[in-house]
């Protein structure tokens, strides 16, 4: 039995935006595994933060769902559950007026913060495989992983088993030097008329960028990313699935 969960980039291949059917397009891997036979629950969420999808898995196993597995998450590769990582300020939300962003977001971003809410979410995965025995498969999703080197030396039960989806799609290589994290220049954009230190203007500069410049490496790769530009596409997830094969990461 083989547990997918993440944000909208654990779900598949989604529609042209404003335009097109409403729905998602393909099932992405769930899809695959599901059409070869394999046992697979996906539990991703359009919009879900890294902690919500850290709640959501640990809820999943805390309540006993996961008896529905036929047999039992072990350490060993091939099962277990493999987790898309998104964007670390949606760990903000959910955000419903201009004065709740405001207030939850502008007055306590800083530079040193998308690195420490990765950690957290880290933290989290190791602390879920450790109680409940399995073996926590992390994929880069939205945004790519921090360092490999001794990730598992610090979170031990989760595997790093694909630092940038989209990394893999373009260059095929899931490893990056540079590592997008995600973030919103729009928020960056509107931060900027309210804090005006030197640090956290490079800060939100660099957010600004590094937005853009992902952005514009999507909408350049339509082969991996179309239609809506945002997602990678069943292309993308035949891609991904077979990279985790031939490592061994799913038999």
């Amino acid at each position: 039995m083989i547990l997918i969960i993440g944000d909208s980039w654990g779900i598949g291949e989604w529609p042209q935006r404003y335009s097109g059917p409403k729905s998602f397009l393909h099932g992405g891997i769930c899809q695959y595994l599901s059409e070869n036979s394999l046992e697979t629950i996906n539990l991703s969420r359009p919009g879900a933060s890294n902690i919500e999808i850290a709640s959501r898995l640990e809820h999943f196993f805390d309540s006993g769902t996961n008896k529905c597995f036929k047999n039992p998450l072990t350490d060993r590769p091939g099962q277990g559950v493999f987790v898309f990582q998104t964007e670390w300020y949606r760990d903000f939300s959910p955000i419903n007026t201009a004065n709740e962003y405001e207030a939850d977001f502008m007055g306590k971003v800083d530079p040193g913060m998308p690195h420490r809410y990765a950690h957290r979410f880290y933290h989290a995965l190791r602390d879920i495989a450790q109680k409940y025995q399995v073996r926590i498969n992390l994929i880069g999703g939205c945004s790519d992983i921090i360092g490999l080197d001794d990730f598992e030396d610090q979170f031990p039960g989760v595997h790093v088993v694909c630092q940038s989806f989209t990394n893999l799609c373009v260059h095929d290589e899931h490893r990056v030097d540079r590592i997008y994290l995600g973030g919103s220049a729009q928020a960056a954009e509107m931060i900027k008329k309210r804090r005006n230190d030197v640090e956290m203007m490079e800060f939100l500069d660099q957010m600004i960028n590094e937005t853009f410049d992902r952005k514009k490496l999507w909408e350049q790769h339509p082969q991996w990313f179309w239609p809506d530009g945002l997602h990678a596409n069943r292309q993308g997830h035949r891609k991904l699935l077979d990279f985790l094969v031939s490592q061994e990461h799913i038999r």
